[in-house]
């Protein structure tokens, strides 16, 4: 979009009409998205208007930052130039701003500070080792940790992976909320890339998802495009209160201690561990 724009002389519109992990019979940007020549240009002054596609993709996907292990955590430079851009040209519709507003109002406003956790899984381990470094408990505990030290009083997760999301859920009771969005019945399978669910629902939930976690007063994540969009679409005060999971494993002695004992006691012959 920055590299098309032109300010009177050429606007941009935007169109995923062909979008293979979101199937859909029309744009879907139309349905989600005010398209960005409607924002930057009253379009009578404009002739122009360059139709980006899926086709126009910038770059190298494996160097992108904040997206894969390759591109390392999110580099200040992108997350201003993101910013910059979702402000300037990226209007999300109505019927979508309401839905994520509902569920705020009716599951969020009841917490004094909330914390929004996205953890990426399924096939996202093709470009990520580090989201698959710690399992199901190691999440939980450090989420709950992160929680006690920054005075959070509940979290609002997000996750591709169905299991992790219902055992973070029940082990975390009451501090923990979710969204009930689509996700694939095939345990392990990626959301976009089962053909078999509606690719608006799909997108619309994902985009409910990224809105209600950017209003959140601070983000705890593995790196994704979807948790970078957080911090490109979130408040003022987000990006200074976002930590990666990766991070947090390595420098916090209290979990390295908790994760020591947990190694041991898994070691100890079944005898022992009955006996405590």
């Amino acid at each position: 979009m920055r590299n098309h724009y032109k300010p009177d002389e050429v606007d941009v519109a935007i169109d995923w009409s062909s979008l293979r992990t979101y199937p859909t019979d029309g744009n879907l940007w139309d349905v989600l998205f005010h398209q960005p020549y409607a924002i930057t240009s009253s379009r009578r002054t404009n002739e122009k208007v360059h139709v980006e596609t899926i086709s126009y993709f910038p770059g190298d996907f494996t160097n992108l930052s904040g997206v894969t292990d390759y591109g390392g955590d999110i580099r200040p430079e992108i997350l201003a130039e993101g910013r910059r851009l979702v402000k300037k040209f990226i209007r999300v519709k109505d019927s979508i701003l309401e839905k994520a507003i509902e569920f705020v109002k009716m599951r969020m406003s009841g917490f004094r500070k909330i914390l929004a956790v996205h953890i990426r899984r399924t096939d996202k381990v093709s470009e990520s080792h580090l989201n698959f470094m710690l399992d199901y408990e190691d999440f939980r505990v450090l989420t709950e940790e992160h929680m006690k030290l920054f005075d959070y009083d509940g979290y609002f997760l997000c996750s591709d992976d169905q299991k992790l999301k219902a055992y973070m859920a029940k082990a975390s009771g009451s501090l923990c909320m979710t969204y009930d969005s689509l996700l694939s019945s095939k345990q392990g399978f990626p959301v976009h890339f089962d053909t078999q669910l509606d690719g608006y629902r799909k997108a619309e939930d994902v985009l409910v998802e990224v809105l209600c976690m950017a209003s959140c007063a601070g983000l705890l994540s593995t790196i994704s495009n979807v948790a970078n969009s957080v911090l490109f679409f979130g408040n003022e005060g987000l990006p200074a209160n976002h930590f990666y999971f990766h991070n947090l494993a390595r420098m916090s002695p209290s979990f390295l201690r908790y994760r020591t004992e947990r190694r041991k006691r898994s070691l100890q012959p079944v005898y022992e561990r009955t006996e405590d």
